[in-house]
């Protein structure tokens, strides 16, 4: 018997809009979109993208980049897609005052993840 391994497939833009639509305009729906449309956009693992640090996102020539440590340790750089950026931008501009960066609080020497802690279920 031939077995070989299906590659994952992307999702469909009719699942992902339906996706988002579910998501309520609160802190944590906002949050929850902008590490949907990164891993979807940007072609990332939950664990990649929940890896992202502030430091990762660079800008440069009128676009963002961000670095990334993937499966085997190593680093790429690529551009951040836009609809990735614009919701990460969104859910950076919901936080409260009370909040520290993305619900975490970081010393001096720590630099504080992007989009919180843990993958989304």
């Amino acid at each position: 018997m031939d077995v070989r391994r299906r590659r994952p497939g992307g999702i469909a833009a009719d699942e992902l809009r339906r996706l988002l639509a579910v998501l309520r305009p609160t802190s944590t729906g906002l949050r929850d979109r902008a590490i949907i449309l990164t891993c979807v956009f940007a072609g990332l693992r939950c664990s990649e993208v929940m890896g992202l640090r502030t430091g990762d996102l660079q800008r440069r020539d009128g676009r963002v980049y961000y670095t990334v440590r993937v499966k085997g340790g190593q680093e790429r750089n690529r551009e951040l897609p836009a609809p990735a950026y614009t919701a990460i931008k969104r859910e950076v501009a919901s936080m409260s005052p009370k909040r520290s960066f993305l619900g975490h609080t970081a010393g001096p020497a720590v630099t504080p993840p992007l989009l919180g802690e843990g993958c989304v279920a």
